[in-house]
């Protein structure tokens, strides 16, 4: 029998923000933010981001990730420790487009272990396989998180209980863009699930898209992006007249 192929991703990989990185980036004294971002046209060294804040950090900036983006030619993403919250960094991007380098407003994370590693042993299911509504009104729709692994789960500061529900017809064709139906904003973060433990989270209709679905049978995909998990099957969504 062929042994199985450890498909996970490098231990010192570390999530920060939106992005995965070596968590070797985060090492050393860094350089001043003017140092940063000169040789970035037109930016002025003494230039700060749109909502910098007071404690914007002066020192201790390095380049944790070089990347392209759909609508820059070059995305270089800056992160520096924070001066105002202990084990959080400052990351800030800052793109090229056909005008020279713009800078993006900051974010304030914590480094974490990546999605593919926090959700190791965890599944998404759906509570039930059909759900109903009245015409008009906002669909609740219930799935589960599981903790398949033999180990106690914790959450980490990044992961929400915020889901998507992607709207599908009856035949599987995606209506527009989904329809997506999102999960409550202002939700705590989950609660730690022993071995075989399980969580309740809800997706509830928020948007016009959902709620002004026609009389029918749909079909609905649930998605938790904080932990990049998926439901494997679509539930049934019927809509009564």
């Amino acid at each position: 029998m062929k042994p199985l192929t450890d498909t996970s991703p490098p231990a010192d990989l570390v999530q920060l923000g939106t992005w995965d990185i070596p968590s070797t980036m985060l090492d050393g004294l860094g350089t001043t933010w003017p140092g940063i971002i000169a040789g970035h046209p037109p930016l002025d060294p003494a230039a700060k981001p749109r909502r910098a804040g007071d404690g914007f950090p002066e020192q201790g900036w390095r380049v944790v990730l070089r990347d392209a983006a759909p609508w820059a030619s070059e995305t270089l993403v800056l992160a520096a420790p924070s001066t105002v919250r202990p084990g959080h960094w400052i990351t800030v991007q800052l793109h090229r487009g056909s005008n020279g380098w713009v800078l993006a407003a900051p974010s304030s994370n914590p480094p974490v272990p990546t999605k593919r590693q926090r959700s190791r042993g965890l599944r998404l299911e759906w509570a039930a396989s059909r759900f109903s509504t009245p015409h008009g009104e906002q669909a609740a729709l219930d799935t589960v998180l599981v903790n398949g692994s033999g180990q106690p789960w914790a959450p980490t500061e990044e992961d929400v209980a915020h889901l998507h529900g992607i709207i599908h017809d009856s035949r599987g064709r995606r209506l527009g863009t989904g329809g997506l139906a999102y999960g409550r904003l202002g939700l705590p973060p989950f609660p730690e699930l022993l071995p075989g433990g399980r969580a309740t989270l809800q997706v509830t209709a928020c948007t016009p898209a959902l709620s002004g679905l026609a009389a029918g049978r749909y079909l609905v995909l649930a998605y938790l992006p904080s932990l990049d998990l998926r439901t494997p099957d679509m539930a049934t969504l019927t809509v009564h007249p």
